[in-house]
């Protein structure tokens, strides 16, 4: 039906068969609190701080060198970076992380 629609479709209906074909997205992201943002500053915000949250407030304090620090290294790094994952991300979207 979608195939004779198309085949015998005028200028309007072309329209209308774009309109239907068009994926609709908000273009908003909505975090866990409810709260959208719209703008891409608002965005960049909103994952930031999703990625990296406040640290708590419980008088903890991370060791400024241990296993950490010695697991960590560029190669490493450049190897997550430049690897997709399963969820596809890319990696200008874990560069900005």
């Amino acid at each position: 039906m979608w195939n004779n629609f198309l085949q015998e479709a005028d200028h309007e209906d072309m329209w209308k068969a774009a309109r239907y074909t068009t994926l609709r997205t908000s273009g908003a992201l909505t975090d866990k609190h409810g709260v959208t943002a719209t703008t891409i500053t608002e965005k960049e915000e909103m994952i930031v701080r999703a990625a990296f949250p406040p640290p708590p407030e419980d008088g903890y304090q991370a060791p400024s060198s241990g296993t950490m620090h010695r697991w960590v290294n560029q190669q490493r790094v450049r190897k997550a970076i430049s690897a997709l994952g399963e969820d596809r991300m890319g990696a200008e979207v874990v560069k900005l992380l």
